[in-house]
């Protein structure tokens, strides 16, 4: 299993997109990285957002691990994080800059762009919120429920799932 981390940076309400290249199709990428061995999280973080965006990062909580199925049969592990600019006042390219509520992409690597949407509109998660795919191989991402709900990375149900109850 590969582990990748990707940042959510949002700034003046707009997100902050990287343009990659797969296969010779363009889509739009939250900004990170794969996990290299001996690196530790936050650094593959700081590292793969400044190399797809020219930005330096702080990352602020974990908001999303999902477990979603690579291109070769392998499974990869996404940790996405929440992430400040470490220079408030830097300015960021309007080519990087997506409203998402006017301007949603068609697809988003990783493949949560519901969630990221949900929650940039309601306010983001307190605690990490545990997404997999329902089908391996069908591009969905559903929240994994367990017998109290939603699960958080404790293993705790979440307020949002204990008031459904």
């Amino acid at each position: 299993m590969r582990v990748k981390v990707h940042a959510i940076v949002v700034h003046e309400d707009r997100m902050v997109l990287a343009r990659e290249r797969h296969r010779g199709v363009e889509r739009l990428a939250l900004p990170g990285s794969r996990v290299h061995d001996r690196e530790s999280i936050t650094r593959a973080l700081t590292r793969g957002v400044s190399e797809a965006t020219r930005l330096k990062v702080d990352p602020v909580r974990l908001l999303y691990i999902a477990e979603i199925p690579g291109l070769y049969a392998a499974n990869d592990l996404h940790l996405v994080w929440l992430a400040e600019p470490r220079d408030g006042d830097a300015e960021i390219p309007e080519h990087l800059l997506v409203d998402l509520r006017c301007e949603p992409p068609a697809s988003l690597n990783p493949p949560i762009l519901n969630e990221i949407l949900a929650d940039f509109e309601a306010g983001w998660p307190l605690t990490p919120r545990w997404l997999s795919t329902a089908e391996p191989g069908n591009g969905r991402v559903v929240p994994l429920r367990g017998s109290a709900g939603i699960l958080s990375l404790a293993g705790e149900p979440t307020l949002e799932a204990r008031e459904s109850s």
